[in-house]
Parts: C-alpha cells; structure tokens; sequence
C-alpha cells in the first residue's frame, strides 16, 4: 500500500484550517456573548454620549491653575466599571469621565451614571430631591448621611456613623439604584452608585462589575431596581467581604424631571423623616468573601 505524501500534507493541511476556523468562530461567539451580556446589564440606548459624573472632593491651587480633587473611592470605582462597559460598548465617549459639578444641561441627558453620596455629588442630592417620599429608596444629609431603605427583607436606616475611616471592624453600607433619567424626562436611564461613606459607593461599584448575574436578569425585564450592599471596614481602612443585604424590582417610578442646578455640591435636599421599623443591624455571615482592595478580578 502506498501513501501519497501531497494528499497526506493536504489532508494535514485542511484539518489545521478547519480547527483554526472553529477556534476563532468559538472565540468570536465567546466575546459575542460576553458583550450582549453586558449590554443587557448596562442597557444604555447612546452610550457614544454617556457621562460618568463623579464627586468633587475641592480644588487644589498647582501655582497655575486650579485643580479639582475626587476621592480614592471613586478612582477604584471608575476602575471597576470601566472594563465591563468596554466589553459592552466600543464606542464610549473620550471624556466619560466628568465632575458632577462640570455637568451642565447636555451632560445629563440620555444615560447617565453617577457615583456618590448627595454630600458630595450634586447630581444625587438632585436625584433625590426629584423622587416622592414615598419612593422606598433614599438618601439624606441631615444627619449625617444616611441610607433610607424600605424593601422586600430590609426596612431600616443605615446611619451616617455607621463607618468611619479610623474604625477598624466598621462597617459602611452603599445602594445600587437604576432609574429612567429624572433630568430627561424619563429618557435614558440612570445608574447610581452611592454609600454612606466612600468604602459603599466602592462596594456598589465592585458587585455590579463582579456579581452581574441576578443585575442582568432585573434589567433584562428593563425595569428600575435597586440594590442595599454592605462591605467590612479592615486594617488601614481596607474594604473587605462586599456582600449583598436586599435587592428589589421597581415596579413604577414617577417620570418626574429635575430641575438641574437646583441643589448645590454638598447640600441637603429637603428633608425627609421615614419610619423605619429598625436601626441598621449587623450584616448577614458573607457567602463570598473577597478583598475589594486588591481589586481582583473574580468571574460572575
């Protein structure tokens, strides 16, 4: 019997070409699939247009200019949301990133994500200012900051003194709320990232980028949610365990716009006194413990 040597090298040939051809159709439907997971996570109708409006923490004078400061905080969470919008969107805006004092009428419309506490970030103090008192989620800086939640297992007030910096085995508490845009009339979408101090806005941001699984399937059904997170405050003022407490769908929300400018950086919006039926109490044992100062990279 013999072999014809060119039909050996051409049959050796074409098995390459149909294994390269399969490989990259695999990694082509992998990055498909990842990207139309995240997109239904983020749910942005123009993200060629969408701002990340952060807190400004003052100005610094350089002996030429006037810089703006924001916090270590909303650094690490810009860096943890980051990466999962690129994997859903190519075409993100040069200047994503804004101060929410920068932001002026065109800023705001469209989608929209804001990270920080109404102490700091205008546009949350605004946010809420626009919602009923009777909306089950909100924040308030007449005492402190302070988280009020009235959901499906947790109806409670997460105190400004829940954390401080200098606490070691404190603990903070941070919402993740997605809502049509009040400064849109109800166009677009916004995705707010907010804690009691810097340590919750961080762990808001870290469990939408790590933990998106049940996020996808609430924003699937593009309805607001929001989400009570709480994260460890350890040695030299590292946040530890992230983990959730509630979650919720919402099922209506007032298409109410805000008046944008209406309330400055730093101030309170009117107050608002709820009855919750406890003070905050201790979190749950952590199912997933994780260290968010390492900023690990953990699979959904």
């Amino acid at each position: 019997m013999t072999i014809d040597v060119d039909d050996l090298i051409a049959g050796q040939l074409l098995a390459l070409l149909v294994g390269v051809v399969i490989s990259l159709c695999g990694v082509a439907w992998r990055r498909a699939r990842i990207r139309r997971g995240a997109r239904k996570l983020w749910q942005l109708g123009s993200p060629n247009q969408l701002a990340i409006a952060i807190s400004d923490s003052g100005t610094v004078h350089t002996g030429d200019y006037l810089r703006p400061m924001t916090g270590l905080g909303q650094v690490t969470s810009v860096g943890l949301l980051t990466p999962s919008l690129a994997r859903a969107y190519k075409d993100l805006p040069p200047d994503l990133v804004r101060f929410a004092t920068d932001c002026g009428e065109r800023d705001v419309r469209g989608d929209l994500v804001i990270l920080g506490g109404p102490k700091t970030n205008c546009l949350t103090a605004q946010l809420f200012e626009a919602l009923p008192e009777s909306f089950p989620v909100r924040m308030t800086v007449a005492n402190g900051t302070e988280i009020h939640w009235s959901g499906p297992t947790v109806d409670a007030v997460f105190p400004g003194g829940a954390a401080r910096p200098d606490t070691i085995g404190g603990k903070d508490f941070g919402i993740i709320l997605r809502l049509p845009n009040v400064f849109d009339d109800g166009q677009g979408t916004i995705t707010l990232f907010a804690g009691v101090h810097t340590y919750g806005t961080l762990a808001a941001a870290w469990h939408f980028a790590h933990r998106p699984k049940k996020l996808t399937a609430m924003a699937a059904k593009t309805k607001p949610f929001a989400v009570l997170v709480t994260v460890d405050v350890g040695e030299n003022s590292r946040p530890l365990n992230p983990r959730v407490l509630d979650d919720m769908s919402l099922d209506e929300v007032p298409r109410r716009t805000a008046p944008l400018g209406a309330v400055t950086s730093g101030a309170a919006p009117p107050p608002h006194e709820p009855q919750p039926s406890e003070r905050a109490a201790d979190a749950p044992e952590d199912q997933h413990p994780l260290d968010v100062g390492q900023l690990r990279d953990v699979p959904p």
